[in-house]
């Protein structure tokens, strides 16, 4: 059974500018059990510790509070919100937060 895909997604620039951003979905029926939150810690300590990555983004709706938390509690800082930046599956407007972690100021968690 697959309960979710991740990864890190490249800008136009590729590996030169040292940039990347994470990507995550989780089952519905797997979400709510922590499985976010510890995939992205795992996902931060590698791509600092074994990729060249100087700056690891995250981007999510802000309607979606679990996705805002997961990065909160993996440690991510809240940079700012892109107002009406895309459009929603209900074709409505949406905002969009981003946060970010760099190399300088990461230190790898402890396991929870």
């Amino acid at each position: 059974m697959l309960v979710g895909g991740t990864g890190y997604h490249l800008p136009k620039l590729g590996l030169e500018d040292g940039n990347a951003e994470i990507g995550m979905w989780i089952a519905a029926d797997e979400a709510g059990q922590g499985l976010g939150t510890r995939t992205l810690r795992v996902l931060l300590d590698w791509g600092f510790s074994a990729w060249p990555w100087q700056r690891l983004i995250w981007r999510c709706d802000t309607r979606n509070l679990a996705s805002a938390r997961t990065a909160q509690k993996a440690g991510m800082i809240l940079e700012g919100t892109f107002r009406s930046d895309g459009i929603h599956v209900d074709g409505t407007r949406r905002d969009t937060h981003l946060f970010a972690r760099l190399r300088t100021e990461y230190s790898p968690q402890p396991p929870q």
